[in-house]
């Protein structure tokens, strides 16, 4: 005697039957109870995977090594880690809410979450100078990659306040 039943969240079943549901495969993950379609398994966001199959929920893809996650609205991103967040080895520190290295070593600087749910980088301790342009200042056109505190170079000057 068999009864039908619905397949749950981070399952489908494109047979009609007897048949058993079947997982969501890697990398994906489906929200919707009662999918009939392998095409209702959703692929992870770019630069992320899961670890296992039959994933529901988009929380279950996790952002390389290299990547954060970044949250606006309904819309999940995994954005390249900027260079001032970059551990030894690839991590990036941003994964983590203490923005912490694997190694202890603490991310430099005072970063905040923009609007849309990124890292920005607003100051940079005594001896640092704030870089978030491709020109290698905080001059030029904001590049979300390259914020950094860089060091002050021997011989030069720190300028407290420069205005």
């Amino acid at each position: 005697c068999f009864s039908c039943s619905t397949c749950l969240a981070g399952q489908y079943k494109d047979l009609e039957g007897p048949h058993a549901c079947s997982n969501c495969p890697p990398n994906t993950y489906g929200p919707d109870v009662g999918a009939t379609a392998r095409a209702q398994c959703l692929e992870c966001p770019a630069f992320s995977n899961t670890l296992d199959d039959g994933n529901s929920l988009v929380d279950e893809c996790f952002c390389e090594n290299e990547y954060y996650r970044a949250i606006n609205g309904p819309v999940h991103t995994c954005m390249s880690c900027p260079q001032g967040g970059q551990c030894d080895g690839g991590f990036c520190a941003f994964r983590n809410i203490s923005l912490v290295c694997p190694s202890g070593d603490e991310v430099i600087g005072r970063w905040s979450r923009a609007s849309d749910d990124t890292y920005v980088l607003s100051s940079c301790p005594d001896g640092y100078t704030l870089v978030n342009s491709d020109d290698g200042t905080s001059q030029g056109e904001f590049s979300h990659d390259v914020q950094q505190c860089r060091a002050c170079d021997p011989g030069e000057e720190y300028i407290l306040n420069p205005d």
